[in-house]
């Protein structure tokens, strides 16, 4: 799946847990708080991709767990 991933999702009630507020105009995202959604699972559900503004072109250094079949 080549769509991202989500962080924030006010339905499951993690709204203002996956990112942080820092000074200076700084960030903090919690990526235990990323999911696949629904499409990643089953080419039977439509997800819409963000718009590009809505898009982090950074790599994250992290671990990442990847879906399998």
């Amino acid at each position: 799946y080549g769509g991202g991933r989500y962080l924030t999702d006010t339905v499951k009630g993690t709204f203002g847990r996956g990112v942080e507020l820092l000074p200076g105009d700084r960030v903090r995202l919690d990526g235990n708080y990323l999911y696949n959604p629904s499409c990643a699972y089953d080419d039977r559900w439509a997800c819409p991709l963000a718009p590009p503004e809505n898009r982090i072109d950074l790599p994250l250094r992290a671990g990442e767990l990847a879906y399998h079949d």
